[in-house]
Formats: structure tokens, C-alpha cells, sequence
């Protein structure tokens, strides 16, 4: 739901709805929060152990680097953003115009560096893509 909201443009209904899940421990919960904090403008706390582990997966890696750079801290949201790419998160049109909560990040260095990297991976990928599809006649 929290996704949903955010993509819509609505993410100020956020605590309301996701508002019973706030304080608790488990990735779901946590991310919940972390996106009420970036709402709120608030200063997003670590993970808990267990749901760092969440962070393996590209995708959870991305959304806590937009929350994280929607709160403005900018060097949690590159490290997040650098995990959510090594992982295989490439979609650079995403990343570079159309996620909102990146945009503060859009003219450091350092995310166009990172950009620079997932064009690479994406070209890789696609290429590796290409190989296996059976209309390549590979």
C-alpha cells in the first residue's frame, strides 16, 4: 500500500495508513516507518538486524535510499542507492526522472557516477537478455 501511495503522489496519507505498523520490528513494519519519517521529514533510524537482511533485494534497497534522500540524508541514500544497483536495480530512466524522492540526489557526483554504473550493468543485462531469448536464435 505504502508504494502504491508513494507512486500516486499521496504518500501524505501514509501515516494514517500505515499507521498500526509503526514501532514494530519486522522488515514490512520498519519500512513503513521509514517512509512516515520521509513524510514527516524526520530522521530515519537503522534497520534492526533482522530486517537488514531485506536489504539483499535491490528493490527494499531502493525504496529506503528514496526515503532516505527524501529526508535529505544524502549519504544513506547513496549507500542504499549504491546496494539497490549492485544488485541488479538498473533502471537508470527510474532512478534519473522519474522517482520523485531522488531528485535532491539527481546533481551530486556522486549519483551520476553511480548512474554511469547502472547504464553499464543495463546494457549488460540486456545483452545477457538477448542471448537467452529463444527469438535470438541463440
Amino acid at each position: 500500500m505504502g508504494i502504491a501511495l508513494i507512486a500516486a503522489g499521496q504518500e501524505e496519507q501514509l501515516p494514517a495508513i500505515v499507521g498500526a505498523s509503526l514501532g514494530k520490528v519486522g522488515f514490512a513494519q520498519e519500512m513503513a516507518g521509514a517512509w512516515v519519517c520521509a513524510v514527516r521529514g524526520d530522521v530515519i533510524p537503522e534497520f534492526s538486524p533482522a530486517a537488514q537482511v531485506s536489504f539483499r533485494d535491490a528493490v527494499y534497497s531502493l525504496w529506503l535510499a528514496e526515503a532516505l534522500a527524501r529526508t535529505g540524508d544524502r549519504d544513506r541514500a547513496l549507500f542504499y542507492l549504491r546496494n539497490a544497483v549492485a544488485r541488479g536495480f538498473v533502471n537508470v530512466t527510474f532512478m534519473e526522472q522519474r522517482s520523485r524522492w531522488l531528485a535532491s540526489l539527481r546533481e551530486d557526483p556522486e549519483f551520476k557516477a553511480l548512474m554511469v554504473e547502472a547504464r553499464v550493468l543495463q546494457v549488460s543485462l540486456l545483452a545477457e537478455l538477448q542471448v537467452a531469448t529463444p527469438q535470438s536464435g541463440r
